[in-house]
Parts: C-alpha cells; structure tokens; sequence
C-alpha cells in the first residue's frame, strides 16, 4: 500500500474509528489448490435445493458455484479484529470486510500481507423523498412513491392520457 493512500486515510478518519472496506488480496488459499475444491463443496452443500436448481438453469450443472461465492477467510478476518478493527460485514463478492476502525488501527492493518488496499466505506447524500408532483390542477399525486414513478416515467405517461385501464 503507497504512503499517499495511508496518508490519505489518515487525513480523512480524523480522530474517531470511521467505516471502510478492507480489500483482501485473496481467499486465503492458493487458486486451484485441494483447499479451493474443499471450499467450493462446503459452499455448494450449503445452498438450498431451489438456490441450487435456479444456479444449474442460469449457470449450467457443472458451474453451480465459483471463487466468488467463497467467503473471505476467517484466518484474515480474525487478524484484522486482533489489529483492533471492528467488523461491520464481509462480502464474498468483493473478498472484503468492511470494518469501524480508527486511523493507528488502519495503518496497523495496511501492514498486513493480505491486504491488497483500504478505502473508505461511500456516503449516499441523503436526499429527501419529494412530497409529491403537482404541476397542473388535474396531475396525481404519487406521494412517497414519485421518485420510483418518475424512474420508469408514469407521469409522462399519464399526462399523455395513458392511465393502464384498457
């Protein structure tokens, strides 16, 4: 990990533990090996018959599960909680955890060999729901749920007359 990205880390955790991911440069095994199968097997017996039928009929019998599906290793997560981080959530699909971990914890945790990198965990800016979309005396109003009319434009489409009734 350069310094800049340490650097960078620290600068914007400031003095309190902040959420970031842990990106984990692998699963804890080498790809290919006798420990991967082991793994894919314990995934795969722990899928539900019908989470197993809908991957064979969109991934075919012989790709029911991958790398991806593989949780990260728990060696790797324990190491990052002893370095003092405290674990929100691991994904299998990024191979990361995302932890609350203040900025000493974070360079502690820059330093070990399976961390590929750490980057802060996004903010979503919260943006209020509009009340509502009323433009003429005869437009609906979609309350709450204007945002969701508005992505699939309903209200285009109701003002063009087009009301879904026959």
């Amino acid at each position: 990990m350069s310094k800049l990205s340490i650097i960078l880390i620290l600068f914007t955790s400031v003095v309190f533990a902040t959420p970031h991911w842990i990106w984990l440069s692998d699963k804890g095994f080498d790809r290919g090996s006798a420990e991967e199968i082991i793994a894919l097997q314990r995934v795969q017996s722990s899928l539900t018959e019908r989470s197993t039928a809908r991957r064979a009929k969109a991934r075919g019998a012989d790709n029911i599960v991958d790398y991806r599906d593989i949780p990260p290793s728990k060696f790797y997560i324990d190491q990052i909680q002893q370095a003092g981080a405290e674990i929100r959530t691991a994904s299998r699909t990024l191979n990361a955890v995302s932890v609350n971990a203040e900025p000493e914890v974070l360079e502690k945790i820059s330093r070990l060999p399976f961390v590929e990198k750490i980057t802060l965990v996004a903010k979503r800016p919260y943006l209020p729901e509009p009340s509502g979309f009323a433009s003429t005396a005869d437009d609906i109003d979609y309350g709450n749920s204007f945002t969701q009319n508005n992505m699939v434009n309903t209200p285009y489409a109701h003002r063009l007359g087009l009301r879904g009734d026959g």
